[in-house]
């Protein structure tokens, strides 16, 4: 009995530190190699996000906010100077723009990828810190400017993925790491009707399935750092796309599960980027 209690504890803890094992939950699975390894690592919220019990609209009317989801965002800041340490909420933006009630704080170059709690005086006396994501057009210039080269031309051929989405480049605040995000797979009718204009009910359930592709390169050479593929299923690729983000220019985030409990956090400073 002993001997078997001893086996089952041990592939426990297999299955906590083995990397690339997605939960149940996770709608984009990565496939971890040793390279990636280098990079990269989840960062899980543990408690998940809690809402607000009510939300006041500009009206002055009151609602229950809906559970925290995919199409929600993280917002970041940072106590004193910036580090490696950053304090994380969710936040609604596009409707009725309130905050999570559950706040963390963590270190995201900690490979144990665990944020602990954190307060709302904490939050408040914290610093805003600016992220780049697909929708802040501020580094439309420099990705235009890249365009033009001819090494960045060939990088189209060399894509992993068969499908550019409007979300397809994503390049860092310090404009020294560029993101190319491509996808293949197939998406069913309740994916998106390729037919302008329609909008009949969906009756195709199979669901989305394919592969993720993102392709990391230093600006300054078109030289690729690394290749990070994942699976993903039940969403469109664009979900998953609009929603990496890049905090500050050595951090690059790709949302996991549909509760935003789970991200993978991509080091590039580990390298001495």
């Amino acid at each position: 009995m002993q001997s078997l209690n001893r086996s089952i504890s041990l592939l426990a803890c297999a299955a906590l530190i083995t990397p690339g094992v997605g939960l149940a939950g996770d709608v984009v699975k990565v496939k971890f190699n040793a390279v990636v390894q280098e990079y990269c690592h989840v960062l899980k919220f543990p408690s998940g996000w809690q809402m607000p019990k009510s939300v006041l609209r500009k009206t002055g009317e009151a609602f229950i906010p809906a559970k925290f989801a995919l199409s929600d965002d993280y917002e970041f800041r940072v106590r004193g100077l910036l580090g490696t340490r950053f304090l994380v909420r969710g936040v609604e933006r596009v409707v009725n723009k309130y905050y999570t009630s559950s706040i963390y704080e963590a270190d995201f170059s900690d490979p144990t990828g665990v944020a602990q709690p954190s307060s709302e005086e904490e939050w408040n006396a914290a610093t805003s810190i600016a992220v780049s994501d697909y929708r802040f057009t501020g580094l439309t210039k420099a990705l235009d400017k890249l365009s033009k080269r001819p090494e960045f031309k060939a990088l189209d051929s060399k894509r992993k993925g068969d499908k550019w989405l409007a979300s397809a480049r994503q390049i860092s605040p310090d404009l020294s790491l560029l993101v190319l995000q491509t996808s293949s797979g197939k998406l069913s009718r309740c994916g998106g009707s390729d037919v302008p204009g329609d909008f009949s009910p969906c009756l195709d359930f199979r669901g989305n399935h394919g592969k993720l592709f993102f392709d990391i390169y230093r600006t300054d050479t078109l030289e690729k750092v690394v290749t990070i593929t994942a699976s993903f299923n039940t969403i469109r690729p664009d979900e998953a796309f609009e929603k990496t983000v890049w905090v500050t220019g050595r951090y690059f985030l790709i949302p996991l599960d549909e509760r935003r409990e789970r991200c993978l956090i991509c080091d590039f400073g580990r390298k001495g980027q």
